[in-house]
């Protein structure tokens, strides 16, 4: 009886330390349902932007990256240079349209957006994912679209998916589609 309380409290110890290593409950997921608005304090390129989730007087949520899920726009050369690891002469096709956009929806909403995360809230990178809504209302109306709709619709963004967030996939798919059937943006030809 020993030997099997003993076991057990050691398996128990070993998971413990394994959640710990891993991660686990730092940074626990958020529903999807919960809606966080923040000042917008920089945008890096199409897809992806600085936030001071800090206004919201919580202290967990710090300035941080919010890359957009279920969307990829053209890199810029900034974030070309970044991977590549050295400098480069321009970003991708569509790279500084898609960063006009995404400043200017952003900018006509008074710098302010709306996140609404999925089932998981980080990225390998440590950047945010979320589904944005630009202005500050923390109920858009509700047949508002996502910023990373409106990219895909303006042919400026790819859909990319990765499990578990898919909330909005068939949304994001069909606007993908739509962008194609009519030959904008990143497919003119």
């Amino acid at each position: 009886m020993a030997k099997k309380n003993a076991l057990i409290f050691l398996l128990l110890g070993l998971g413990l330390f394994a959640a710990r290593q891993l991660g686990v409950g730092q940074n626990a997921p958020i529903a999807v349902s919960e809606r966080v608005t923040c000042p917008v304090l920089k945008v890096i390129d199409g897809d992806t932007f600085v936030c001071d989730l800090n206004h919201n007087n919580r202290p967990d949520y710090p300035q941080e990256k919010i890359r957009m899920l279920g969307i990829d726009t053209p890199e810029s050369k900034y974030g070309l240079a970044k991977r590549l690891k050295h400098s480069v002469r321009a970003g991708q096709r569509y790279s500084s349209e898609a960063t006009a956009f995404t400043t200017a929806a952003l900018a006509k909403a008074k710098n302010h957006a709306v996140l609404v995360w999925d089932v998981s809230r980080q990225d390998p990178y440590g950047r945010s994912l979320a589904y944005v809504y630009p202005g500050a209302k923390a109920q858009p109306a509700k047949n508002t679209k996502t910023l990373n709709q409106a990219l895909l619709e303006a042919g400026l963004a790819k859909s990319l998916f990765y499990d578990p967030n898919t909330a909005l996939k068939a949304q994001f798919l069909a606007a993908e589609a739509s962008a194609k059937s009519r030959r904008v943006g990143l497919w003119a030809r």
